[in-house]
């Protein structure tokens, strides 16, 4: 299994547009930092995803250069369907306070006024988005 989790920075802007981002290490996960919008467009292409997504928080990743954060890898561990949602949860918790952490971590390098406010975990077995 497969995962993608995206999640925009509010109040963050980068200098250069960034294609395929700035490559992150956040703890264990692999991601990139970027303001291009052209894979969340993809993304976003999926009627499935975008009515998950919803109407305002699609908009937040296509409104202007937004920068958003991009972790992806491999799941070590198959969830089952009945514990789908929980685990879902609990992982997409741990994905947040992550970034969060990354956030903090820019703070004490400039003082900035960033943040998140949610994040979307797509777990899936073969290469969907």
């Amino acid at each position: 299994m497969y995962f993608k989790f995206y999640s925009v920075i509010h109040n963050l802007e980068l200098n250069s547009e960034k294609n395929k981002g700035k490559k992150l290490t956040l703890g264990k996960f692999k991601g990139r930092l970027t303001n291009n919008s052209a894979e969340i467009e993809k993304v976003l292409e999926h009627s499935s995803i975008a009515k998950r997504i919803g109407y305002h928080s699609s908009r937040e990743f296509l409104r202007g250069k937004s920068t958003y954060i991009k972790i992806f890898d491999k799941l070590d561990t198959k969830f089952k369907d009945e514990n789908m949602d929980e685990m879902g949860n609990n992982f997409t918790f741990i994905l947040l306070r992550t970034i969060e952490k990354y956030i903090d971590y820019m703070w004490a390098y400039k003082d900035n006024s960033a943040y998140i406010r949610d994040g979307f975990l797509f777990i899936y077995d073969e290469k969907i988005i």
